[in-house]
């Protein structure tokens, strides 16, 4: 399970990292890259958003 957790947190780590790249105007500029890095964010986004939901419900738990 931990390994999951870590798997997870590089996914939430390069996430950030391509949504710092998607506005930057050198790589609007390059097309062919924008498309890719768009591509590759659209598709981070649905798993960090689950693992934000899940790390959010652990947090609950462990208030609880």
């Amino acid at each position: 399970m931990e390994d999951l957790l870590k798997k997870l947190e590089a996914i939430s780590i390069r996430f950030d990292q391509v949504s710092g790249l998607i506005v930057d105007p050198d790589i609007i500029s390059d097309m062919k890259r924008y498309v890719k890095l768009n591509r590759e964010y659209k598709e981070l986004d649905v798993v960090v958003k689950a693992y934000n939901e899940y790390k959010n419900i652990l947090s609950n738990l462990d208030e609880s």
